[in-house]
């Protein structure tokens, strides 16, 4: 009887201890600690995820990955020379070559992350918020909301913050940013559901492409007899620089201004020599939200090094390098792909919303 007892109680320690050890690691899964980092963007990578350089006032720089999860406010500039403030998750110490996966990224540090409570405190337990009439409160797409922000991940922006404890703040804006789901009002159609890739920390990209890019401003230009601009000088903000000849193949994207502290991002043949002048083949100043990619893709719209597949044209705008209408084949061509979301899959995957054939 001894044993029998001995047994019950040590198979009843164990199942104990096996729930407590549960309890403490799914505590430690859904823990995330948003920390922030404020500065100005030094530089800018285009790639299947649009990757920037971030330096603080003090010195200390931070790469950041731009997702299609994570959300960029509408007064948010991303672009060489902008200050911004990056939320990522504390607990993310990916080493390189991986960036840390920005979770927001705003225009002003006057801004907080957290998960606030039934009584809108937040996870820390320092800062108390108390909406009001004039408080506007949105999604991440930033549809007005109107539901029960408590319980949720909220971006507030806030001017005056009472000094008590904890510090209490009535926001100017809100942003609710866990997913909302949403009923529709219209019958449900068929069509494919869009792509929403989880956030993950994304590889830097190896550049073996055939084509390369350089982003910055134009510190100088030239034109010709006609005053049309024929080459101009690029600067990144780490100082390098590149000569670029424009001739009457380079597509120029429509809302590129060539003129002198003007950004630009120039596409060009990485033909591996060291010649102090390159044609540029296209110029581009995308949308912070867009990324722009240029490869050679063939019969099933992956490009040559295996980086980024079309799955879908319906939505595109698709033209040539003229600016007309293109109606052709888009197998084995050169393209321009600008697209706003993607998969994190090898090769990524994108519906995208414009496509020129080079």
């Amino acid at each position: 009887m001894k044993n029998l007892t001995k047994k019950v109680s040590l198979v009843t320690m164990v199942l104990l201890l096996f729930t407590a050890l549960n309890m403490c690691f799914a505590s430690a899964a859904e823990k995330i600690s948003y920390t922030k980092f404020t500065g100005t963007i030094i530089d800018i990578k285009e790639g299947p995820s649009k990757l920037i350089y971030v330096q603080s006032k003090d010195g200390p720089k931070n790469e950041f990955a731009i997702n299609p999860s994570t959300y960029v406010d509408k007064l948010a500039k991303i672009e060489i020379g902008s200050t911004v403030t990056c939320f990522y998750d504390a607990n993310d110490n990916t080493p390189l070559p991986y960036w840390r996966a920005a979770i927001a990224i705003t225009d002003t540090p006057g801004v907080f992350l957290s998960k606030f409570d039934d009584n809108l405190l937040n996870a820390e337990k320092d800062l108390k918020i108390t909406p009001d009439k004039n408080t506007e409160i949105t999604l991440r797409n930033g549809d007005k909301y109107t539901g029960d922000i408590t319980n949720k991940t909220l971006l507030v922006f806030s001017l005056i913050v009472a000094q008590s404890y904890p510090a209490q703040t009535t926001p100017t804006r809100i942003v609710v940013m866990d997913y909302i789901p949403i009923t529709p009002t219209v019958p449900p159609v068929t069509t494919p559901l869009p792509i929403v890739p989880l956030p993950a920390p994304v590889p830097a990209p190896v550049n073996n492409n055939s084509y390369q890019s350089f982003s910055g401003k134009v510190v100088q230009y030239q034109v010709n007899a006609l005053n049309r601009v024929v080459e101009i000088t690029v600067q990144s903000i780490s100082g390098d620089k590149k000569t670029f000849v424009i001739n009457g193949s380079t597509y120029l994207d429509s809302n590129v201004k060539v003129t002198k502290d003007s950004n630009v991002t120039c596409f060009y043949k990485n033909d591996k020599s060291n010649a102090s002048k390159v044609n540029a083949l296209a110029i581009t100043n995308a949308p912070a939200d867009t990324t722009v990619f240029l490869g050679k893709f063939d019969k099933n719209l992956v490009d040559e090094n295996n980086v980024l597949k079309i799955l879908s044209t319906s939505k595109a705008t698709v033209i040539s390098a003229n600016g007309k209408k293109y109606t052709g084949s888009l197998q084995n061509k050169v393209l321009l792909v600008f697209y706003t979301i993607s998969t994190k899959s090898i090769p990524a995957q994108t519906n995208p919303t414009k496509i020129v054939v080079m």
